[in-house]
């Protein structure tokens, strides 16, 4: 059958005022991949006259692999939650702009040699094998898509039970952290404990980077605030690299101990510690940076973007390295009756979400949901129809049709095409004649 029979068999499914009507509700999705299928209940239902009598509801997946429309709008508010707390907007005051602000990046430790991406060769060293007899260098030049980066050079001297745990205890590395560095911070400036909540209030938004190797890095930007319900700036002379000072000692001096298997592990971050101040940074460009990493998962090809059984990793395309890494997670949940540990296997034990704040950094995803919901119905000729009195009825998830998931994709696509030449078209403008 060629190309042509099948999109006429496709278009053949539906009638053509049905096929009006579903492309009238993916535009309303926005193109959604994996819409949430629903029925209602009661008179005046809006699912009643749809095709199936469905009405179809974005899935607002924050995972490409799952679909890329609600991920691309879900990484889109993560960067304006990043940049309006530090350049205002969005219910957030401009004023934000001139309170000092840190860029901070806390690395893992390692937990063996990993392979590299770097220039020149991956690792140089005299020749030697470890105890297991495989060498402890590697001459090669990886490229950065190459499968063997961020695999060990050994996976038996690699410290996987390690790295699970660090990945499981970051939160809470993370909470010590902020707490120290206000301490730091108090110390630095003459000021006790009680004299600082008085002065001084830190404000910040974190996102975890799951690398190639498995482990987890976290970037923060971090904003000094006056105490209080108002975003004003602090009342004592703060500068960033007071802010980085700070935060290096607390990094040096935070650690968190877990007994497992009569082993005591001793957990810390890495000891590369970057911090920038964020004056005349594009911020653009930074938080562009940091909402990438909210729609990836762990294996980059989907197979770890949910839940999983133990045992059905070995069933999914992922790399050894990682395969390790997941059973590791369902093994220590096991051993330490830590239910968390094999619930967050398909995260390599990371729990909790990858990306948060602190309540007055920014505004929130609630907040610009409200906003681009409020801008739709003011948009539209009529008002929006009631459906206080409907129930509604779960029905399924996805595009039961394959002209319905066509045309979803060809809208999707449309909307990247059009993006695309606004931002030419911008930037041409921008550079002039």
């Amino acid at each position: 059958m060629s190309i042509l029979d099948e999109i006429d068999a496709m278009v053949g499914e539906r009638t053509a005022r049905d096929l009006s009507l579903v492309a009238e509700q993916i535009e309303r999705t926005g193109g959604c991949e994996r819409p949430i299928r629903l029925r209602g209940v009661g008179s005046g239902s809006p699912s009643a006259g749809q095709p199936d009598g469905v009405l179809l509801v974005a899935c607002k997946s924050r995972r490409e692999s799952r679909c890329r429309p609600c991920s691309a709008r879900y990484r889109g508010d993560a960067k304006q939650i990043v940049r309006c707390g530090i350049e205002g907007g969005k219910g957030v005051p401009e004023s934000v702009s001139r309170h000092p602000a840190l860029f901070v990046t806390l690395t893992a430790p390692s937990w063996g040699r990993v392979h590299r991406a770097v220039d020149g060769r991956c690792h140089l060293g005299p020749p030697g094998r470890c105890v297991h007899g495989r060498p402890t260098f590697c001459l090669e030049r990886h490229e950065e898509r190459d499968e063997l980066v961020g695999s060990p050079l050994c996976a038996d001297c690699y410290d996987y039970t390690g790295a699970v745990l660090f990945n499981a205890s970051i939160g809470e590395l993370w909470r010590r952290v902020t707490v120290y560095a206000r301490r730091h911070l108090g110390y630095l400036l003459g000021l006790s404990s009680r004299e600082l909540d008085e002065h001084l209030r830190l404000s910040y938004v974190k996102i975890a980077e799951l690398q190639r190797r498995g482990v987890v890095h976290l970037h923060a930007v971090v904003r000094a605030d006056a105490p209080g319900d108002e975003t004003a700036p602090p009342e004592r002379a703060v500068t960033p690299a007071l802010l980085a000072d700070a935060f290096v000692r607390a990094v040096g001096a935070v650690s968190l101990r877990r007994e497992l298997g009569g082993r005591t592990y001793v957990l810390s971050f890495g000891e590369q510690i970057r911090t920038e101040p964020l004056a005349g940074t594009d911020m653009a460009r930074l938080s562009g940076y940091l909402a990438k990493y909210l729609v990836k998962e762990a294996s980059g090809n989907g197979s770890l973007d949910h839940r999983l059984k133990e045992g059905e990793v070995e069933l999914l395309e992922v790399s050894d390295h990682l395969r390790l890494m997941v059973e590791t997670a369902f093994r220590l949940g096991r051993e330490s009756g830590d239910d968390k540990l094999g619930h967050w296997a398909h995260a390599l034990g990371f729990p909790g979400h990858l990306m948060t704040k602190s309540r007055r950094y920014s505004t929130t995803f609630l907040a610009l949901r409200a906003l681009r919901q409020a801008w739709r119905i003011a948009e539209r000729e009529e008002p929006e129809e009631e459906t206080d009195d409907v129930g509604w009825i779960f029905v399924g998830v996805g595009h039961t049709k394959a002209i319905d998931a066509l045309l979803a994709r060809t809208y999707w696509q449309g909307r990247l095409h059009s993006r695309a030449e606004y931002w030419a078209d911008r930037h041409e403008k921008d550079r002039g004649p």
